[in-house]
């Protein structure tokens, strides 16, 4: 019989709520990025210069952005962390709880500290907004002059508008929440690659937004006001795709994050590549539902193309466990082979969704920028296959599979590879040149792309890079068969 209100709630929940209650630092840290919130609002109201008023602004939201994208998410992950960190002292994997359901109560605990933390953020925006004064019908220069010759910073009109303001905190807010999934996700990596794959994200974050803001209208357009612009993006039907992108975002790092408690008879391949098929549907599915829709359009296959990418290089390179019971335990009407975890199933897997992400790549440039696909993008395609299918056998040839490293090891192969390809190109003879390229695992693609035409020769380049990735991959299943 339930006596306790905790009783009706998930285990992995209430676990997770009340180690993060017990952790002092923790709540220490929270309570003191609230209260220097409330100064720095306070501060705000009292600001006597349009500039002092915007940078504390400014202050404001890096505090709100360094709670819910760093503190809350690194806590989530460090929790996951350790409970994993030795298989032989996870006694998580011990309970009658599934990996699935340890995973997704962790992360609600997480998302529910930090909807608490974003509650309080948005008091202090209405605090904000309620002293905030409209910027009058007059002449603002003859209503900003005090008796004393100052000028009042509230007598101007904001720089955004509330409902852009509101914008803003949300996003905050939908990026906390998907980063602590993320932070779930790498928690299996050491502390140190940890911190620099998520550096290398947010750096990522920062790029895309930077690059969707500063354009050309910068220098041809006097009136263009790119916030304005970013936060328009966000509304219609397009705000709903990208929250369908977050939410598959959410479920395809909470799938990889199970591996960290999963015992070896769960397979944790199988829900990670169906979810891996959903963006390849959507791509055609919004062309056919949205025509009109041509920038949509192009960002979902770009989008797809990443997923795509993360979800099956994850597959392959984080630890799992493949045994003989998974091949009884596969769903009918779909290849058994494609449905069990492996190396040379996940080779095979990653190989066929990279070469439909180029094809969608390929077919989404033409409809918007009427482009056609030549030998250059045939052999761009094939030499990246290469790649990606020469790392993960040399990764495996150089790691355990139980490795967590794995990912880390595979990105330093890959810039072996493409310094040797760059020495390989400068130091062999031309009469050769071409045919050690296509040979060779990175290094050279852009001399393919770029300096090769319908030629025989880059025809022939294109045929041995093409038979290398088939031997590559056939060397990567039949390591598999052993796993």
């Amino acid at each position: 019989m339930n006596k306790y209100f905790s009783d009706y709630l998930p285990p992995a929940l209430v676990r997770d709520l009340r180690r993060s209650w017990r952790t002092r630092g923790y709540i220490a840290m929270l309570a003191l990025a609230m209260v220097a919130a409330v100064w720095l609002q306070y501060s705000v109201t009292k600001a006597e210069s349009v500039t002092s008023a915007t940078g504390w602004s400014a202050m404001l939201l890096g505090l709100a952005t360094l709670v819910m994208w760093c503190v809350i998410p690194n806590r989530a992950g460090a929790a996951v962390s350790a409970d994993a960190k030795v298989k032989g002292t996870n006694f998580m994997m011990l309970t009658p709880l599934s990996s699935r359901s340890i995973v997704w109560g962790t992360w609600v605990s997480a998302v529910l500290q930090l909807l608490v933390l974003a509650g309080l953020g948005a008091c202090l925006l209405c605090w904000r907004h309620s002293t905030e004064v409209v910027q009058p019908l007059t002449d603002p220069l003859l209503n900003a002059l005090s008796a004393g010759g100052r000028i009042d910073a509230r007598a101007f009109a904001p720089a955004l508008t509330h409902q852009q303001e509101w914008i803003i905190f949300g996003l905050i807010v939908g990026g906390g929440i998907v980063l602590c999934a993320a932070f779930m996700c790498l928690a299996q990596l050491s502390r140190f690659f940890r911190f620099g794959a998520t550096t290398a994200v947010l750096i990522i974050i920062l790029g895309q937004v930077m690059e969707a803001v500063f354009t050309t209208a910068w220098l041809t357009d006097a009136n263009y006001s790119p916030l304005s612009d970013f936060l328009d993006a966000f509304s219609g039907v397009t705000l709903w795709v990208r929250v369908a992108d977050a939410v598959l975002a959410i479920c395809l790092l909470l799938e990889l994050a199970r591996r960290s408690y999963a015992a070896p008879a769960e397979n944790c391949s199988r829900a990670v590549r169906l979810l891996t098929l959903l963006p390849l549907v959507s791509v055609p599915a919004l062309h056919y539902l949205l025509p009109g829709e041509l920038k949509l359009f192009e960002e979902q296959a770009n989008f797809c193309a990443c997923f795509c990418l993360l979800a099956t290089l994850s597959d392959a390179l984080l630890p799992t466990y493949s045994l003989p019971a998974h091949n009884k335990r596969c769903w009918p009407l779909l290849p058994n082979y494609l449905q069990t975890p492996g190396l040379g199933q996940a080779s095979l897997f990653l190989l066929l969704v990279y070469m439909v992400c180029c094809g969608l790549s390929g077919w989404a440039a033409g409809k918007v920028w009427t482009m056609t696909m030549s030998l250059s993008d045939v052999s761009l395609a094939i030499r990246g296959g290469y790649v990606l299918l020469a790392g993960l056998l040399v990764t495996d040839l150089l790691t355990s599979r139980r490795n967590i490293n794995r990912p880390i090891v595979f990105g330093l192969v890959v810039v072996v590879f493409s310094v040797l390809g760059t020495v390989a190109r400068f130091s062999l003879p031309q009469s050769v040149q071409l045919y050690v390229l296509a040979l060779l695992p990175g290094g050279g693609s852009e001399i393919m792309v770029f300096e090769l035409a319908e030629t025989q020769e880059a025809m022939i380049a294109c045929c041995i890079s093409g038979a290398a990735l088939l031997l590559t991959l056939a060397a990567l299943m039949w390591r598999g068969r052993k796993s």
